[in-house]
């Protein structure tokens, strides 16, 4: 698998690169199957270059984002881009490089708390979902990274089979089993989860029905398993639509104590990075 992982230079903000760290160590990432990106937003660069040539601010971006990554233990590819917003240039690094996923940091550490938890940069991506976004705690760690299964949540709708699907790539790629998991309001067993995923070809190690809500259950799930990542589907809402309903993705991925992938589903025509 191929990612690009966004480079916040700022003080305490690492839990993606901390993720990316415990891909290296477990042997599942080789280089250049990660790409370290740090995007110059235009905003900034109109305020710096005033004092500034462009050539002087791309190279301390660079030396900056080059000592975040030696402070997390990882060695990476690193490319410097200059975008309107953080979440375009990250989705066009992973469009040109064919990346399967995008890796962000949010706001909020392990205990998923705080005043925006998602973060502008994560937030924007969440919502573009150019490919998959796995959002990670500002403060993860290699060391904070379960060892067990990949936990990947169905919806029983059309919303949730790529996400599946991706989750059960990344189990294979990863060497560890696949949870399905369900969550439902009151009490039924698992026949029609059987039947979803086997309609979607989906190969699950495991079935799960939780009882309760989804945004509850399915943290509590992946901690009881030591899950490694929580994968969940997107239904794409629009600004308006995400006023009056809750994006269960993104929920999950601002408060849920583990890095979380929301995978957006399968749309007509080419899609960027696949």
């Amino acid at each position: 698998m191929r990612w690009v992982v966004g480079v916040d230079v700022g003080e305490g903000h690492h839990g993606a690169l901390g993720f990316v760290a415990w891909g290296a160590r477990s042997g599942l990432l080789e280089r250049g199957n990660v790409v370290a990106v740090h995007v110059l937003e235009e905003e900034h660069l109109r305020v710096v270059l005033r004092l500034h040539h462009l050539d002087e601010v791309t190279t301390a971006a660079r030396e900056a984002a080059e000592r975040t990554l030696s402070r997390q233990g990882v060695t990476l590819p690193l490319e410097i881009v200059t975008d309107v917003e953080a979440s375009d240039g990250l989705a066009a690094a992973a469009g040109r490089l064919h990346a399967e996923a995008i890796v962000v940091g949010r706001h909020a550490g392990l205990d998923g708390t705080g005043l925006g938890r998602l973060g502008r940069i994560a937030r924007r991506t969440l919502r573009e979902l150019a490919v998959p976004v796995i959002v990670a705690p500002h403060d993860l760690t290699p060391e904070a990274v379960g060892g067990g299964p990949v936990l990947a949540l169905s919806s029983l709708g059309e919303d949730s089979i790529e996400a599946v699907r991706f989750a059960r790539r990344l189990a294979d790629w990863m060497g560890r089993e696949l949870v399905v998991a369900h969550a439902v309001r009151v009490p039924t067993d698992r026949s029609a989860l059987e039947e979803w995923t086997a309609a979607n070809g989906v190969r699950a190690d495991h079935l799960r029905i939780v009882e309760g809500s989804v945004l509850v259950r399915a943290p509590r799930l992946a901690t009881e398993l030591q899950a490694p990542i929580l994968v969940a589907g997107s239904r794409m809402l629009t600004s308006i639509e995400r006023q009056l309903d809750t994006s269960v993705g993104s929920e999950l991925a601002a408060a849920a104590p583990l890095a979380v992938a929301v995978v957006p589903p399968k749309r007509r025509g080419p899609v960027m990075g696949f």
